[in-house]
């Protein structure tokens, strides 16, 4: 009894770790949306904050993916996949931040 209790409650804590780590991923994405509308609304130093807020969440998310060895491995391999495209769009952003400043 005692260890079906506790194979549930692991199980449940895999469950909400990985719906927590799917939330700020998709979090993420949408925060790279905020950045570009203050980018394109010429707010650039707004972007700029947010961008750097943005790297660190990116960061954060990393650190938290690659210890888990309770999380399913298929699961961690879609997780480094969207973050290495977060990272990806994070990069285009700030590439066209810093070509609108030369224009």
């Amino acid at each position: 009894m005692l260890s079906e209790r506790l194979d549930h409650d692991l199980e449940e804590s895999v469950q909400l770790r990985m719906k927590a780590i799917g939330n700020k991923i998709s979090l993420a994405f949408t925060f790279c949306e905020t950045v570009e509308t203050e980018a394109r609304c010429g707010r650039r130093d707004e972007a700029e904050q947010l961008l750097g807020k943005l790297c660190t969440t990116i960061d954060h998310l990393d650190l938290h993916i690659n210890p888990y060895i309770n999380l399913p491995d298929t699961f961690l391999a879609e997780c480094r996949e969207q973050l290495a495209r977060l990272e990806e769009r994070v990069s285009l952003i700030d590439s066209e931040m810093r070509a609108s400043l030369r224009k």
